[in-house]
């Protein structure tokens, strides 16, 4: 075997790799959610690790701004593995449905514009933002109804942005007016 077919054959065992971490992490959100779906039913508050799997979604009134913070980068876009796309989907609406649910005050979004933010280890040299399956993201909020209408182009405009976060590699989606933001920025008009 050649070296151009060792790193072809490399190249395979690490996407195999990946896609079954993918899998196995999608098991420990289930696990996550399972549990703490069993916690909120129950009397003792007691903190979890688990907790800190699942998103959390919060939304800043004075700003009508709804933001939604992850532990975790989703996965590449190259294969859907279902495993993933339920788990990102699911998480992000139960997330964004939570907090419709303790505040009824919420009003959906008639134009979005959702910015995705990726804070990735340093030691990836390369990170490329659409090489990312965005779409999960795109369609939990989507699920969630928190946008009137469908996600097409009339309803969600996004960007994806990237920095670097050595301590804490997690995703952050910020959704706003659209209305909000072409105010400021002429070119979204």
């Amino acid at each position: 075997m050649n070296i151009f077919e060792e790193s072809i054959l490399m190249k395979k065992k690490i996407y195999e790799a990946s896609e079954h971490l993918v899998k196995c992490m999608a098991s420990l959100y289930k696990a996550a959610e399972d549990n703490f779906q069993n916690d909120m039913y129950s009397q003792e508050n007691n903190l979890n690790v688990s907790h800190e799997l699942l998103p959390i979604c919060t939304y800043d009134k004075e700003k009508s701004v709804t933001s939604i913070k992850i532990n975790n980068i989703p996965p590449l876009a190259r294969k859907d593995i279902k495993e993933a796309r339920l788990m990102w989907v699911y998480s992000i609406s139960q997330a964004i449905k939570n907090m419709l649910f303790n505040d009824k005050n919420i009003k959906k979004y008639e134009k979005a514009f959702v910015i995705i933010k990726y804070f990735v280890p340093s030691n990836q040299a390369i990170f490329d933002n659409d090489n990312r399956a965005n779409k999960y993201i795109i369609d939990g909020i989507r699920y969630a109804q928190i946008i009137a209408g469908d996600d097409n182009f009339e309803h969600l405009s996004y960007c994806v942005l990237t920095v670097r976060d050595i301590i804490s590699p997690h995703t952050e989606v910020y959704i706003l007016n659209h209305s909000d933001l072409s105010c400021k920025v002429p070119l979204l008009g």
